[in-house]
């Protein structure tokens, strides 16, 4: 009997240092592949950084928003209806006045999370 404690104490320790038992430890994701809701991040440095900054959203399931900024060049969104295959979403920006910037993207779901980054945008 004391044989078979000692084997699972080995067996254990083995799994432990395979990394094993942190996968049974490991944090679920924050939202799931059908979950709608993301929210995307992006850098700008056309006509951002002053205080007049505007921007805007829009997407093909009919929302649409202001951005929100964040240090004058990064901006952010919320999106609550993206579709398993993605949203075809439109982002302006610019100055009082003028708009300087419209990028078009396909938004998809993320894999893990519900952070869309989209990273330097214009």
């Amino acid at each position: 009997m004391a044989v078979l404690v000692r084997v699972r104490v080995v067996i254990a320790a083995v799994l432990m240092c395979l990394g094993v038992g942190a996968v049974a430890a490991a944090p679920q994701a924050s939202a799931y592949p059908w979950d709608p809701h993301i929210q995307v991040w992006f850098n700008a440095s056309q006509c951002t950084g002053s205080s007049g900054t505007w921007g805007w959203w829009s997407n093909d399931a009919g929302e649409s928003g202001w951005v929100h900024w964040n240090a004058g060049y990064q901006g952010w969104f919320d999106e609550y209806r993206v579709g398993t295959s993605g949203s075809v979403t439109t982002i302006k920006w610019g100055l009082p006045g003028q708009t300087c910037v419209v990028r078009y993207f396909n938004i998809t779901r993320p894999v893990y999370g519900n952070i869309r980054t989209l990273g330097w945008i214009g």
